[in-house]
């Protein structure tokens, strides 16, 4: 019975998604970008951090968080030329579990599309995620610098990912009434912007099997989760992920994001699904596929020739002090060991598959 149900759904996932292609044509690509309308996000981007500044009703934005509403807000920023910046924008409250956790919640940032319009910007792109420490506590600061930093590694394993920009965020109270905060935090690429990018087109099945998503992309993304510690994931309801389909490929691939839950932050909040057999978010439970022989290798073989780098990339990162940056290398090195460890490697990764459990 449970293989005929899998058999119903994979069918159905192949009828929705497949065209006429060879998945061997897979190659990545980009887009041109010069044949793009520029972004309102290409603004912002830097390798530096972005000072940030926003003024609205504190207290009637973190009220109204349920609710989602919109209102009001003045953003004042520094772009990277050097020049000062005043918009009127909206903003939401966003996050489903953060809107409790959070004493100010993660931010919805939206631009009014006839200002981009004006601007030559592309006024499609005029909504944008902002990540932010929700608590004073200095912990939930690392968390927000460490998430920022998950994103920038996957961005050193391929360019089909989602782009972040690091800012330093001050929001004022227009009424006076609450005081001020100051965070780091981070902007995520607007989700229509990334397709564009990337060549694509999202797309929503209402059934996706793993088994009609390009293997190699795939698994170099379950890789990269086991690596962080995260299985705040799945693939058949398409949590935390977005779908993605290219002219000339038979079939989508995945973009993952929302990393908070990773072992790697090892946030306070954070618990596994009561239905996996792991205690803590910091266990690392493999939840990738189980391939014919010889197929992880080149995937295994990517992490292991990038990883000079993602370890560079933490040692450099030095907004995280050092003690959090040596609990982040080491929590690393404990994956490079395995990769390093044949047997260890079969036991963990290429024998421990199809573990995924059905999430409602």
């Amino acid at each position: 019975m449970k293989n005929n149900f899998y058999l119903m759904h994979l069918i159905a996932a192949f009828l929705l998604l497949s065209v006429n292609g060879n998945a061997q044509n897979s190659k990545e690509q980009t887009t041109n970008v010069t044949q793009q309308t520029k972004s309102i996000f290409s603004t912002w981007q830097s390798k530096e951090v972005l000072q940030f500044h926003l003024k609205t009703d504190m207290k009637k934005f973190v009220k109204g968080k349920k609710e989602e509403e919109k209102q009001t807000a003045l953003l004042k920023y520094v772009d990277k030329n050097g020049q000062e910046k005043k918009h009127t924008v909206k903003i939401r409250a966003r996050g489903n579990m953060r809107k409790d956790i959070c004493s100010f919640p993660p931010i919805k940032l939206y631009y009014p599309e006839d200002f981009l319009d004006s601007m030559g910007l592309n006024k499609r792109y005029n909504d944008y995620k902002l990540v932010l420490s929700c608590q004073s506590k200095s912990t939930y600061q690392d968390y927000v610098l460490k998430e920022f930093l998950i994103y920038k590694l996957y961005n050193l394993l391929t360019d089909l990912s989602y782009q972040v920009q690091l800012i330093q965020l001050t929001i004022e109270d227009s009424e006076n009434k609450r005081k001020t905060i100051e965070s780091y935090g981070f902007i995520i690429e607007n989700n229509e912007e990334m397709a564009d990018r990337l060549g694509g087109t999202l797309i929503k099945p209402k059934i996706l099997s793993p088994r009609a998503i390009i293997p190699e992309h795939y698994d170099r993304m379950a890789l990269f989760q086991y690596m962080i510690g995260n299985t705040d994931w799945y693939m058949y309801n398409k949590h935390n992920m977005k779908i993605l389909k290219r002219e000339g490929d038979s079939y989508p691939i995945i973009i993952p994001y929302d990393f908070d839950y990773s072992g790697i932050i090892n946030a306070g909040y954070a618990v596994p699904h009561e239905k996996l057999p792991i205690e803590y978010v910091t266990e690392r439970f493999f939840l990738g596929m189980c391939r014919a022989k010889g197929v992880y290798t080149p995937s295994l073989q990517l992490f292991r020739d990038k990883k000079a780098a993602i370890l560079a990339a933490c040692e450099n990162f030095d907004l995280l002090d050092e003690k959090a940056r040596k609990n982040t290398i080491k929590y690393l090195d404990d994956f490079f060991d395995i990769l390093e460890d044949d047997k260890k490697t079969r036991r963990n990764i290429i024998e421990h598959c199809d573990q995924h459990i059905k999430i409602d």
